[in-house]
C-alpha cells in the first residue's frame, strides 16, 4: 500500500516509564480486512526518534508528518487537516509540519470552501501557541495497560476493546546466541580446565 517499512528500534524503561525509539516509524490505519492490499488507507503517521514518557504524559520526536490516505477524500474530508472539503470535494487547504524546528508545531491554512471540523493532527495534543495551531495528538499513549510477561501495551486511556482506542503492543523477542559464541564459551571452559591441570 505504499507504506515505507519502519526502521524503528525500541527501548522500554519500566522504572522511568519511558518508551524510546530510534529510527523511523511509519503507520497506517486502514479500512478493510487485515490490512489487505485492497484496504483503503484512512490516515498515517511518519515519525523519527519518538520518545513517549508515560510518567510525565509527554511525547517528543525529531520529526513528525501526518500522511493522508485515499479513503477520506472520497467522502469529502481530510483527516490530517481535520477538514470538510466543501461542495467541490477538492482539498484547497494545506499544512506545514515541524515549523521552526518544533516537532509538534503545525500550521494549517484553510482555502477555498474547505471548513475546519476540528484540530489538525499532530504528534501530541497541544493547545494553540504562538504561530502553532492547536493539534490532536497521534501519540497520546500515556496509559500503561500491561508491563509484564514480556509484553508491553500502552494506550490512549480508552479500553482497547472499545471504539476510539489507540494503542501499541510490544513483545520481547529473545535474541538467539550465535553458535560461535557457544563454541567460544566451551573453548574458554576447556582452557580453564587445562590451566587447572597444569597448576596441580
Amino acid at each position: 500500500m505504499g507504506i515505507t517499512p519502519s526502521t524503528a528500534v525500541w527501548d522500554w524503561n519500566s522504572a522511568t516509564g519511558v518508551l524510546s525509539m530510534t529510527g523511523s516509524l511509519n503507520t497506517a490505519s486502514t479500512l478493510g480486512s487485515s490490512g489487505a492490499a485492497a484496504a483503503s488507507v484512512v490516515i498515517g503517521d511518519r515519525v523519527t526518534n519518538l520518545v513517549i514518557n508515560t510518567t510525565a504524559n509527554t511525547t517528543t520526536a525529531s520529526s513528525y508528518n501526518c500522511a493522508e490516505g485515499n479513503f477520506l477524500g472520497n467522502v469529502g474530508a481530510n483527516g490530517c487537516l481535520n477538514i470538510s472539503l466543501g461542495d467541490d470535494f477538492a482539498n484547497n487547504s494545506s499544512a506545514l509540519y515541524n515549523v521552526g524546528g518544533m516537532t509538534n508545531c503545525v500550521q494549517r491554512t484553510l482555502g477555498g470552501d474547505d471548513v475546519s471540523t476540528g484540530n489538525p493532527r499532530g504528534l501530541a495534543s497541544a493547545p494553540a501557541a504562538g504561530s502553532c495551531d492547536a493539534v490532536d495528538g497521534a501519540f497520546d499513549l500515556w496509559t500503561v495497560v500491561q508491563d509484564s510477561g514480556g509484553t508491553l501495551i500502552i494506550s490512549n486511556g480508552i479500553d482497547i476493546a472499545l471504539a476510539g482506542t489507540n494503542y501499541m503492543t510490544f513483545s520481547v523477542v529473545p535474541v538467539p546466541v550465535p553458535a560461535a559464541v557457544w563454541l567460544f564459551g566451551s573453548g574458554l571452559a576447556a582452557l580453564g580446565a587445562l590451566r587447572r591441570r597444569k597448576a596441580a
